[in-house]
C-alpha cells in the first residue's frame, strides 16, 4: 500500500498511509524538504483538501486512497474582514498548480459571509394587530373539529 505526494518542480515520492497521521505528516516534511515549523496538508488533483491535521492519531489509510497522486500543500493563515477574522489558505508546493485558477478555486472556496441577524421586533400596545390575524388559529381549529364532527355524524 502506498501513495504518490507531488511537489516542487514536478518531483514526487513514494509514501505509506499505513501509519498515523502526525507520523506520516512528519515524514512528508523531511523527504519534501519542508520546514519544520511547517504546517502542512494534502489534497487531490482537483483540489480537495484532506484534512489530515485535524486526525493527527489516525491512520492515515482511512483518509488516503492508496495508489493515488495527493499534492502537497502548505497551510498558512490570512487575515480579511475588519482584521479581526483569520482562516486558512492553502498554498500548493507543486509549482504547475500555482498557477490553475480552477484548481486554486477549489482548493481555497471563498470566505461566505456571515449574515448580520436582525433584532425581533417586540409587540406593543401602541402596534395594531388587526383582529383577522389574531384569530386565524382559532378559526382554523374551529373548522377542523367541526369537519370531524360532520363526518362522525354521517357514519
Amino acid at each position: 500500500m502506498f501513495i504518490i505526494v507531488r511537489f516542487g518542480e514536478d518531483k514526487s515520492e513514494l509514501f505509506n498511509p499505513n501509519c498515523k497521521i502526525h507520523i506520516l505528516l512528519h515524514n512528508i516534511k523531511q523527504r519534501c524538504s519542508c520546514q519544520n515549523d511547517d504546517n502542512i496538508d494534502l489534497s487531490d488533483e482537483t483540489g480537495t483538501v484532506i484534512h489530515l491535521p485535524k486526525h493527527p492519531y489516525e491512520y492515515g489509510k482511512s483518509y488516503l486512497t492508496e495508489r493515488t497522486s495527493f499534492i502537497l500543500v502548505k497551510m498558512e493563515k490570512e487575515t480579511f474582514g475588519n482584521g479581526d477574522e483569520q482562516r486558512t489558505v492553502y498554498v500548493p508546493d507543486l509549482q504547475d498548480k500555482k498557477n490553475d485558477a480552477a484548481y486554486l478555486a477549489r482548493l481555497n472556496p471563498r470566505p461566505k459571509m456571515k449574515a448580520t441577524l436582525k433584532p425581533r421586533r417586540s409587540l406593543e400596545k401602541s402596534d395594531s394587530i388587526s383582529p383577522r390575524s389574531r384569530a386565524a388559529p382559532v378559526r382554523r381549529r374551529n373548522s377542523m373539529f367541526r369537519n370531524l364532527a360532520q363526518a362522525a355524524t354521517r357514519r
